[in-house]
């Protein structure tokens, strides 16, 4: 029976593992950039063009004509700077997907052969996931972060201590995707508490010494500003609850299981997971947190699995709690993955009517759609509705030099008084200046397009 049990579940995962990695592959190119996508390559193409980076929002950069382009530097520009050698999506979404499945092959390549069913079981399911791929295999930098971090944690478990390199690696996670910071503390006070030694700390501070001299001396000292302007939004009571309702149940199994097999034998991992973890769902109150906080913690997992057994009996029981975390990622992962093949290839043809009949400047509510739109951003919303660097006078200006806008949602179509802080992407005064100058014109799979309204007599 329990042998039955675990070859269902085994066939779930396997069937939502070819969905979502279909929907990967077969949407690398088609599918609309997103905001952060939007972010990172236009910080790319300006490095490329040799342009300043970090510039006055409220003054703006005007190299592509009026309006200007209104932003801030979101994560310290690693990513940023390895894509100005491609500029290009696909290749920044292949190479984090690619990064993204090799950080949870690897501890399970490294692992015992005894340890590998398990470590390939939960590796198998982080894979299948398609709210972990939906990050993974885009061309943020969340996938290249959590490579730096399980790597790290992989050599530190396997070692019995953190060393230098592991040190150093954990640091660059953190330097490139500034959340990923959860498991080092719980890594390196475990290697403290067995070793005595601080070799890990001194790798970190070391590299983080270096990429913080080379960004104060790029930036003139304008990264620090632009990092806490553009990702210290507030925390929200009401996002928590939704999130951690929404979110958990796709990780509570593995990273449970996970916590109760390692605090005795693997008590680096173990601790590494417990600090991720624990980072992960305090986040999960930060507006503009979302399912990628939980890449590193699966990762974790799965470190805890290659370097110690399952602890829990292998009976009717776990076999039937598998087949329901299966079943819970898997048919959510399944019809996600069919729905947004089908609407990455038509959205992608309404953004190429939209780009074709409108004159002008394109706005949007994400920058990666802008970035599609017009070649540039004009602004970045959830930036500017949330901690703003510049006037709403400037910000209605730059919208009267626009002919059309592209939402994601119905946003503009709700009464002004129906307010959600933790998701709206415009506060009531965006909305109102955009209600005042647009109408809407087209509506296809959720998303709306506006036009100018025409001017009165």
């Amino acid at each position: 029976m329990p042998r039955v049990l675990f070859t269902i579940a085994g066939i779930v995962v396997g069937v939502s593992l070819c969905a979502t990695l279909a929907w990967a592959l077969m949407t690398m190119g088609p599918r609309p950039l997103d905001g952060v996508e939007g972010d990172v390559l236009f910080e790319a193409d300006r490095i490329h063009a040799g342009y300043a980076l970090w510039i006055d929002p409220s003054l703006g950069a005007h190299e592509y004509g009026e309006p200007p382009a209104r932003y801030l530097v979101l994560y310290p520009p690693l990513w940023s700077a390895v894509l100005s050698f491609f500029r290009s999506a696909v290749v920044a979404r292949l190479i984090s997907f690619v990064a993204w499945l090799f950080v949870l092959a690897w501890p399970v390549i490294k692992a015992a052969p005894e340890r590998r069913n398990v470590a390939s079981a939960v590796a198998l399911l982080a894979m299948s996931i398609w709210v972990l791929m939906l990050y993974g295999a885009s061309g943020r930098p969340d996938s290249i972060a959590v490579l730096f971090a399980g790597i790290a944690l992989e050599r530190s478990a396997r070692k019995g201590d953190v060393d230098w390199i592991a040190g150093a690696l954990f640091a660059l996670a953190a330097w490139t995707k500034p959340n990923v910071i959860g498991a080092a503390p719980g890594a390196m006070i475990a290697a403290f508490i067995a070793t005595r030694r601080l070799r890990g700390i001194g790798g970190a501070l070391a590299a983080s010494a270096v990429i913080a001299g080379i960004l104060t001396i790029a930036s003139h000292g304008k990264w620090v500003e632009h990092l806490l302007l553009s990702t210290g939004q507030s925390p929200s009571a009401e996002l928590f609850v939704d999130q951690l309702v929404n979110r958990a149940p796709f990780f509570v199994l593995p990273i449970g299981l996970a916590l109760f097999s390692g605090w005795k034998r693997a008590p680096i991992a173990f601790a590494a997971l417990a600090t991720s973890t624990a980072w992960s769902l305090l986040c999960l109150a930060k507006i503009g947190s979302a399912t990628n906080y939980f890449m590193e913690p699966m990762v974790c997992a799965v470190v805890v699995f290659a370097r110690a057994d399952l602890r829990v009996a292998r009976g009717p029981l776990l076999g039937v709690l598998c087949i329901v975390q299966s079943l819970w990622t898997g048919i959510a992962s399944v019809k996600a993955s069919v729905r947004e093949i089908t609407f990455a290839f038509e959205r992608r043809m309404l953004l190429g009517v939209v780009r074709a009949s409108c004159k002008g400047p394109v706005l949007a509510d994400e920058p990666g759609l802008e970035l599609q739109l017009n070649g540039r951003i004009i602004q970045t919303p959830f930036q500017s509705t949330h901690r703003s660097a510049f006037s709403r006078d400037q910000w209605v200006a730059d919208v009267n030099e626009s002919e059309c806008l592209v939402m994601q949602d119905d946003l503009l179509e709700r009464p002004l008084d129906e307010v959600s802080v933790p998701h709206d992407r415009f506060d009531p005064v965006l909305r109102r200046a955009l209600r005042e100058r647009f109408r809407l014109d087209v509506v296809r799979t959720g998303w709306h397009v506006y036009r100018a309204k025409e001017p009165g007599p």
